[in-house]
This record gives C-alpha cells, sequence and structure tokens, in this order.
C-alpha cells in the first residue's frame, strides 16, 4: 500500500512539475495538491521498510515544486522531511537555503549553504548564493570573504564581479568597486547589467558627465533599459534641468510605474516647471502607493508633496532599506571614549561648506563656539571652491578635513583617529549628501541638525535637533527614529553677519526705493507680496491661493524667483487662466547673497509655501524686516516658519487653515497702516531678540552636546533631551 501511494504520488508530482515547466501553474498547483493528499508530509505515514532514499528525493521535488509554486512554507515541511531521509543529498540543502531565504530566515539558509557546500566544495554557484545571504544577513564582511573565494575558484565569474562591487560601492569603497568592474568589463565588454551598475555609482559623484555620456550609450545599446532612463532623469533633475529630465522620467514610469522612488521624481519634476496637468492623477496615485506602503517617492521630495510626519517618516525607512542597506554598522570596532575632563570634539559633515545656504546659517556658530569646551571639526565631501565662504569656514574650524576623495571606510578610520565624540550630520538626505557615512559608526553619538528637516528613519542616527514648535510634545517626537534634543528657542542657527546687508534692506525707502523697484520691474505704488523660494515649492494650491490674494488686491504684485524659462512661462500662464494679468508677476534673477538681501526692502511681504515653508529664505526675509505670513502644518519642513515667527513673537502671522493664510494675507495688502503696523513690531523685535546671532542659540545646543558626551562616556542609555526647562 505505501509503495503505490509513493508511486501514486511521484507520478502526480511529475505531472505538476512537467506542467509549471510548460507554464501551467494552475496545473502544477493541482498536481502539488493531489500528491500532499496521498503522502502527507509525516514520517510516520511511512512503514519502516521502505528505503530512505526514495523518500528523501520524493520530498526533495516536492519541495522544489512547492517553492516554484510560491508555496513556502508547503516547501519548508517537505524539505525539512527530506533532509532526516536523506542526509547527504547536497542539491537537497541548496533548496532549503533558498526556502529559508524566501522566507526571510537568513540565519538557517546561511546554514543550509555551508551544509551543501560541505558535501560539495566544487559547486561555485552555491557558494555565490552564499555570499548573497550573507548580504541579506548584513554580514558584510563574511559576504565579501565569500565572493573572495568564489573568484578564487573562477576569476570570470561575472556574477560575483558584479555584486561584489555593488557591496563595495554600497559600504562606500568606490574605487575597490570601480576596479572590479573594470577587471569584469575586460572579460565581457558587452554586460549591459555592469555597466549600469558602473554608471551609477559615478552618478555619487563630481563631475557627472563621465556617467551622463554612459547612461546615453547604454540607452543606444539598449533602449529598453528603463534603470538607465530614471537615472538619467534623476541626473538632469538634480543638475536642475527639469525639462531635460522629464521625458526620461515620464518614459520611464509609463514602462515601470511602481520603481521605487519614479512616481515622486516625476511629480517633482512637474514641480519644477511649473507644469501642473498632471499633478492630480500623480498625487491619486502617490497617496495610494503611500497608503499601501510602497516605496513611491524618497524622503525630500516627499517633503514638498505631502504634510503627513508618519510618510515622511515610512519613506525615510524605506530609503535607508533599499539604497544603504548594506552599510548598517559593518564594523563598529572599538570607539575612543574620552576621559571626563577631556574637550568635547565635534564634528561637522556636509558638502555644502562653501556659498551655500547651509554655510550662510552656521558660520558663526563655528567662529564662535567654546573652545575651552569644545574642539571643532569640520569634515568637508564637496568641492573645494575656495570662495571666500569656504575660506571663512576653514579659519572657522580648529580643524578642517577634506574628505572628498576618501572612501566611507577611510572617513571612518580617520574620525577615529581625530577622537570625534559627537559626528553632526548638516545634509541629511538632501543634495550630494553621504548617509552611508552615518550607517556606519563614525563616532559615539550622531546628530542630525540643520540641513534636513525631518527624521533619517535610521537607526544608526541618535539625537535630531529640533524645538517647542517643530515638535510640541513626545505624541510628535513619535514621528522621529531618533531622539529629540529640544531647544528653548528656534533650532535655527543663523549669522549675525549679514546684518549689515539686512540693514541696507530696511533703510531703503523713499525716492530711491521707488528707483529701484523700477530697476527690478516693480510698480513703486504697488503692494508687493514675494516669495524667494525655489520653484518646487510652489505647488498648485499655493500657486491658487496667491491668485486668490492679488486678485482682491488689485493694485499688487507678486515677486517670485526665476528658476528656469520653462516655470516662468508656465506661471504667467496659469495666472492668466486664473484671471490674473500675468504681468503682475515678476521675476527675479539669482544674485550673490549681499544683493539679495538688499532687494528685500523693496517688497512688502513675504508669502510663505506650504507643505515645504521657507527656511533660509524665512531668514533671509525676517531679517531684512520684511512681515511673513505662513501655514503651518503638522510636519517638520512646514513648521520652520512658525518656529521663526514665533521666538520674534509674531505669532499673528501664524496661520494653520488655508483659508486664514489667504484672509490675512488680503487684510495685510489692503490695509496699509496694519501692514506698517507690522513692520514696526518686527524691526522692534528684531533688537531685542538674538535670533539672528549664533549666541541665540549655541549656549543651547552646546548644553545639549555637553548632555550627549557625558552619557556616551558613562555608557548611558540614549534618551531624549528637553532643555525647555534648563535655566
Amino acid at each position: 500500500m505505501a509503495k503505490k501511494k509513493l508511486a501514486d504520488a511521484t507520478a502526480a508530482i511529475r505531472s505538476a512539475l512537467r506542467a509549471f515547466q510548460a507554464g501551467e501553474k494552475a496545473k502544477a498547483l493541482a498536481g502539488l495538491d493531489q500528491s500532499i493528499r496521498l503522502l502527507p508530509n509525516r514520517s510516520r505515514f511511512w512503514g519502516a521498510e521502505q528505503d530512505r532514499r526514495l523518500k528523501g528525493e520524493f520530498f526533495y521535488w516536492r519541495a522544489l515544486l512547492a517553492f516554484s509554486c510560491e508555496r513556502l512554507l508547503q516547501a519548508k515541511a517537505d524539505a525539512h522531511e527530506a533532509v532526516q531521509c536523506a542526509p547527504d543529498l547536497a542539491q537537497l540543502f541548496a533548496l532549503k537555503a533558498e526556502i529559508h531565504k524566501g522566507l526571510g530566515e537568513h540565519t538557517d539558509a546561511i546554514k543550509g549553504y555551508e551544509s551543501a557546500i560541505a558535501l560539495a566544495p566544487d559547486h561555485v554557484a552555491w557558494r555565490y548564493n552564499l555570499a548573497l545571504c550573507f548580504e541579506c544577513a548584513q554580514q558584510w564582511e563574511r559576504a565579501l570573504a565569500c565572493y573572495d573565494r568564489v573568484l578564487e575558484q573562477d576569476p570570470a565569474y561575472l556574477a560575483a564581479l558584479n555584486q561584489k562591487a555593488l557591496l563595495l560601492q554600497s559600504l562606500g569603497e568606490r574605487q575597490a568597486a570601480q576596479s572590479l568592474w573594470t577587471a569584469l568589463l575586460a572579460i565581457d565588454p558587452n554586460d549591459l547589467p555592469a555597466r549600469l551598475n558602473r554608471a551609477l555609482m559615478w552618478l555619487e559623484s563630481e563631475p557627472k558627465a563621465q556617467a551622463q555620456s554612459e547612461l546615453e550609450a547604454l540607452l543606444r545599446a539598449d533602449p529598453n533599459l528603463t534603470q538607465a532612463r530614471i537615472a538619467l532623469g534623476s541626473l538632469h533633475l538634480a543638475e536642475k534641468r527639469p525639462e531635460m529630465a522629464l521625458g526620461y522620467l515620464e518614459d520611464a514610469f509609463e514602462k515601470m510605474p511602481d520603481a521605487p522612488f519614479l512616481l515622486g521624481q516625476l511629480m517633482m519634476c512637474c514641480l519644477l516647471l511649473a507644469d501642473w496637468s498632471r499633478l492630480p492623477e500623480l498625487q491619486a496615485r502617490l497617496t495610494q502607493a503611500l497608503a499601501a506602503g510602497k516605496p513611491a517617492c524618497t524622503p525630500f521630495s516627499l517633503l514638498a508633496l505631502v504634510d503627513e510626519p508618519a510618510w515622511h517618516l515610512q519613506a525615510a525607512k524605506q530609503f535607508v532599506d533599499l539604497t544603504i542597506r548594506a552599510a548598517k554598522r559593518i564594523d563598529e570596532g572599538a570607539l575612543r571614549k574620552a576621559g571626563p575632563d577631556e574637550r568635547i570634539r565635534v564634528g561637522y559633515f556636509s558638502s555644502d561648506l562653501h556659498e551655500h545656504a547651509t554655510a550662510y546659517l552656521i558660520a558663526q556658530l563655528i567662529e564662535t563656539h567654546d573652545r575651552a569646551a569644545f574642539d571643532i571639526y569640520l569634515f568637508s565631501y564637496g568641492k573645494a571652491t575656495e570662495d571666500p565662504m569656504q575660506i571663512r569656514l576653514r579659519q572657522a574650524a580648529d580643524h578642517w578635513v577634506d574628505i572628498a576623495s576618501a572612501s566611507d571606510k577611510q572617513v571612518r578610520e580617520l574620525v577615529g583617529d581625530c577622537g570625534v565624540e559627537i559626528a553632526v550630520d548638516l545634509k541629511g538626505y538632501t543634495y550630494l549628501s553621504r548617509p552611508s557615512l552615518f550607517a556606519q559608526r563614525l563616532a559615539p553619538v550622531h546628530v542630525s541638525y540643520l540641513g534636513y528637516p525631518g527624521s533619517l528613519g535610521s537607526s544608526a542616527m541618535d539625537y535630531v535637533v529640533v524645538d517647542r514648535v517643530l515638535v510640541a510634545d513626545t505624541a510628535e517626537a513619535a514621528s522621529f527614529t531618533e531622539h529629540t534634543v529640544r531647544l528653548p528657542v528656534s533650532y535655527q542657527v543663523n549669522d549675525a553677519c549679514w546684518q549689515a546687508d539686512a540693514a541696507v534692506a530696511m533703510q531703503c525707502e523713499g525716492l530711491l526705493r521707488e528707483r529701484l523697484r523700477r530697476d527690478q520691474g516693480l510698480d513703486p505704488e504697488a503692494m508687493v507680496y514675494c516669495c524667494f523660494n525655489n520653484t518646487y515649492k510652489v505647488t498648485p494650491q499655493v500657486f491658487s491661493d496667491w491668485m486668490a490674494i492679488l486678485q482682491a488686491v488689485p493694485q499688487s504684485q507678486l515677486w517670485l524667483l526665476q528658476d528656469s524659462e520653462p516655470a516662468t512661462h508656465q506661471f504667467q500662464a496659469q495666472a492668466k487662466a486664473k484671471g490674473v494679468d500675468p504681468r503682475r508677476l515678476v521675476f527675479a534673477q539669482r544674485v550673490p547673497r549681499p544683493q539679495h538681501l538688499w532687494r528685500h526692502g523693496l517688497a512688502d511681504l513675504f508669502l510663505d509655501t506650504f507643505p515645504y515653508n521657507a527656511h533660509t529664505t524665512a531668514s533671509d526675509a525676517l531679517r531684512c524686516g520684511m512681515p511673513l505670513v505662513t501655514r503651518m502644518g503638522r510636519s517638520f519642513a512646514s513648521r520652520v516658519s512658525a518656529s521663526l515667527l514665533e521666538q520674534l513673537g509674531m505669532s499673528s502671522l501664524i496661520t494653520k487653515a488655508r483659508d486664514d493664510y489667504r484672509l490675512l494675507a488680503i487684510a495685510l495688502g489692503q490695509d496699509p497702516g496694519l501692514l506698517a503696523a507690522f513692520r514696526d513690531k518686527l524691526a522692534a523685535a528684531l533688537k531685542a531678540s538674538a535670533l539672528f546671532d549664533a549666541s541665540g542659540v549655541r549656549p543651547w545646543l552646546e548644553q545639549a552636546y555637553r548632555i550627549m558626551a557625558q552619557r556616551a562616556r558613562e555608557g548611558a542609555s540614549l534618551q531624549p533631551i528637553d532643555l525647555l526647562d534648563y535655566p
């Protein structure tokens, strides 16, 4: 009886396997179910006289079929049964490993391949698969060693060369990755995946012309290489060429709409071009994707698209998992612990230590840190511009360290040699950041500050610096994986050196103001609203509100920053469609910072954007004496202007509802006396406040650093730091 059941079950499996190979999955599943009914995977069903090897082979084939049909739990049970019967069947252990891998059981998958290789040590493909399992288990050093063993056995194993290069790249070892891809392409110059991976790595460094040329060549070789289209679109988008990016992104989206982050990139491209025709459809898709937990948008792009902290956190976590997962704490090693009386060594990391918004904010902080208590390092991985701001920062720091060409491993060793206790990330997920540096343990304490308005979603980041407006309570702090450091003043540090230029703006009046207004294309008699934010922050809803404001204040103009000709034409067309004369929109060219600050004196009221507020741009307006109307939302990015206004005692310029935002802007435009009262109040607040001087934030930030360092030196657990009650 048992032999007949075995014969019938085996026949069912063979028939099912043939059906699966023919693409008849339903028939294959039916055969699988029939076999299970005939012979459940219970050893006691078998008589002792049955040949154990026959049983082992039978369950191997059924496990293989179940695995192929994505019945992973059934496959796991059958594979377990087979191992009991045939413990020397090497391919069985390899199959068992793949089943465990499919179930996310990486430790068992590793054990399975190690058992298979012990039985068949020359099977190079299994050793390659073992290396992949080490990667899945985040055991990077073991994965690299395993790839080395594969390449010892077969130096021309292209998949191992490619995968090892990818792993090295993700670990920040770009030169080593480049060498491997060079070796691979010497063997097979037409290996398009390897060429694509190498080009994607080139995108991460400057200049990008080499990457662009290679990606274009790849598309000529294979027009269906969608990933190359996405990469080219991303490149043009990052280089502020949205008109060139749009076609690539649209083509890619049509072919692969669920590609990670692609939907968000396409939406950002539309915003940069102020081409909003597709945004309603894309917004609906984005909402569905986010609700389903799909990685549809990079965390930075999402800040401008939705005001939902939970989704911002979700996007950040997904970005970590998909892009820098291979760099998570490869080997923390023995981090140097400073003595209780040593100065605290703080390292700031950025690619923006030159003429850039972040540098404009932070320079005075670097200059004025308490050197009796702190030793300040600036780690620059950006351009060596030698512009006045970079020269100033070089002179301000105790130690300037250029790490632009250093691998992540070299940086980690260098930072360790310097004895840095607190590593401060000034970039987050903004352009040309290096989050993989912080995914490894650079220093005993990691802090996210200033550059990125939200959680980085990474377990490697210990703290994020916020304030009582950005994060009002512990419930809101739940939207951060970092422990919050709440300051009693606005989190945004500023630099007093720009006050001289701000004073020029505030003193601009009378005939001089009239003449300068004409020079800028502004009406000397008009109510001039302005917004010098980047174009991508101007959503259709914000622009619609602005047009309603202009209609309610007939003798008014809107002064905007000109990012590109296509966006300018779109703004004008949208204004006309809303019934507003396009000539009432005036566009300002980008100019050096002193001139940019001076021209604020020619406008009357700053209109903020939502959900991504003005940040440095808000500081510029307020320090120049221009009132700012903001709409405060739920997310970090939508509260920065409110943070600044609260510190100045100008909370009456903060609105929370869209209607209130429009009504307040209209009221100020229609009532010159009311607007003048706000300007006077702001002028008085500026005289009394330390907001636009690093001394306003520095003592609080240093107090937080002291607490962080003390906890690290004592080995204490991480906890939020709330400085609101400190004297």
